[in-house]
């Protein structure tokens, strides 16, 4: 039989918890977390059932930040960089600190090595669950035609087929992806993007004016706040909604939570 699986367009294990914990508040940068169950129905198997038939539909794993965002980063990048400062407590850090991007014209973008882990996990973890594909068949796996939509694709079927050589026999177990381009309403691919899939969204102006208005009800507050550890440098609004975007971004590229921290009590703070 054939089993086919969706990918349309970030898999991350939850932080510890705390009383505050910024990322459960990062929005789109935010790593995934596990979600709660609904109407407390179990996710196991029941007891004496089985499963013959199985769909999912899924995002993209972890990736790095689109070139938009990190053009943020870079700005703040050369703001700590260009001033001459000094910076205590919770912003000591902030002088040395680098973007986490090491390979500007590939990574920004595409799939991060935590994404790539996250769906040759998941191919592996259905593959226990459901056992549905026996070794040597195959599965069909439907993504959209974005490169870490494809890349993610792969992983996960590289992980649930975890046999046969990959380089002495290529054509084994490996699967066949179809792409879909997502600039069509006729192929589905975009159903998980909100801007594409709400009809009541009606244009990215209308969400990014209700995200604007928000945001300043909060971030200049922080930023007077956090400007108590600078001297010689002030921050602003602009630049806190870029700390909280690599707070999410940062922990999941390469496990560094120091933007996190700052943010620790801003529940408090703001």
């Amino acid at each position: 039989m054939l089993a086919y699986v969706a990918f349309y367009v970030v898999f991350v294990g939850a932080v510890a918890a705390g009383s505050f914990d910024p990322l459960q508040h990062s929005g789109a940068s935010s790593p995934y977390f596990d979600a709660p169950s609904q109407d407390g129905i179990p996710t196991l198997i029941p007891s004496n059932c089985k499963i013959d038939q199985a769909a999912y539909i899924l995002r993209h794993g972890s990736r790095y930040p689109e070139p938009g965002s990190f053009n943020g980063w870079q700005s703040l990048f050369a703001k700590f960089q260009n001033a001459t400062y000094t910076s205590r407590g919770p912003l000591a850090f902030i002088p040395s600190w680098v973007p986490p991007v090491d390979d500007i014209p590939h990574e920004p973008l595409f799939l991060s090595s935590t994404g790539a882990r996250e769906a040759f996990s998941l191919g592996v973890d259905l593959r226990k669950r459901y056992g549905l594909t026996r070794g040597g068949e195959n599965i069909t796996v439907w993504a959209a035609s974005q490169q870490r939509c494809v890349d993610t694709a792969s992983f996960f079927i590289r992980g649930y087929l975890s046999q046969g050589n990959y380089l002495t026999t290529p054509n084994e177990n490996r699967g066949d992806i179809i792409t879909l381009p997502d600039s069509v309403n006729f192929t589905f691919a975009n159903s998980l993007t909100p801007s594409a899939a709400c009809p009541t969204y009606n244009g990215a102006s209308i969400g990014a004016t209700v995200a604007s208005n928000f945001r300043a009800t909060y971030q200049s507050n922080i930023a007077a706040r956090l400007n108590r550890y600078l001297e010689g440098l002030t921050l602003n609004a602009t630049d806190i909604g870029v700390m909280q975007d690599l707070c999410g971004f940062q922990a999941e590229i390469n496990g560094d939570t120091r933007f996190c921290d700052v943010f620790e009590g801003m529940k408090k703070l703001s």
